[in-house]
């Protein structure tokens, strides 16, 4: 069984793989966040509260700390759903020690 490829935090492949990942995660909520603004915008609020269009969903999902909607991750399994997150977790614990481990989670 191959292992699973570790990048250092510091290096340039490292630092691109955490901002392209932080960058995604971001661009995935401001876009669910402008569908929600839409969807809440237009539906009565019976409709919202009977999930007309997954706007109960979207919310569920925007509010999130683990799951298919938050994409990094700590050593202990707990979601780090912002730049400002990933950046004080790095700052606690200094990026020469960190890891970027590139995986394909599927929920």
């Amino acid at each position: 069984m191959d292992s699973i490829p570790r990048i250092g935090c510091r290096p340039r492949l490292g630092k691109q793989l955490l901002d392209d990942a932080i960058e995604a995660q971001a661009t995935w909520f401001v876009e669910t966040v402008a569908t929600l603004r839409e969807k809440l915008d237009t539906l009565e609020l019976i409709e919202v509260m009977d999930d007309v269009d997954l706007v109960r969903y979207d919310c569920y999902r925007l509010g999130q700390f683990a799951g298919p909607s938050v994409w990094i991750y700590d050593e202990h399994g707990a979601g780090l759903h912002s730049r400002s997150a990933v950046d004080r977790y790095i700052e606690d614990r200094g990026s020469d020690s960190l890891w970027v481990v590139p995986t394909d989670v599927h929920y």
